[in-house]
């Protein structure tokens, strides 16, 4: 696994969420990346632990994310929050950074 980590310029998580696979990007795994990877993740917003990522996006680890999911969606997605403040900073934080680009989870 370390030789995928150190030489991948995406990386894309397409598994489900189980207790080994949970938190599958964390702050282990961090160091362990190349430099400026893209990470995607469509699957499950539990494969990534969320401060990891975001530690990892401020210090340029990680170059970009694709994310049609998130760690703790439950309280905000599917709902409008029009004219509400979301509460959650660590969702604030990567719906206004310039790395990250999120989309509605869409499968069927």
């Amino acid at each position: 696994q370390d030789e995928i980590w150190k030489n991948c310029d995406v990386i894309f998580l397409m598994m489900p969420l189980l207790p080994p696979t949970k938190h599958t990007i964390n702050e282990t795994v961090l160091p362990k990346l190349k430099k400026g990877v893209i990470l995607i993740n469509t699957s499950r917003g539990g494969l990534i632990d969320t401060p990891a990522l975001v530690k990892g996006i401020l210090s340029g680890v990680i170059g970009g994310v694709g994310l049609d999911v998130y760690e703790n969606e439950g309280d905000y997605f599917f709902r409008n929050w029009s004219g509400q403040a979301i509460e959650d900073n660590t969702l604030v934080t990567l719906l206004g950074s310039n790395r990250v680009v999120m989309t509605p989870h869409q499968a069927f």
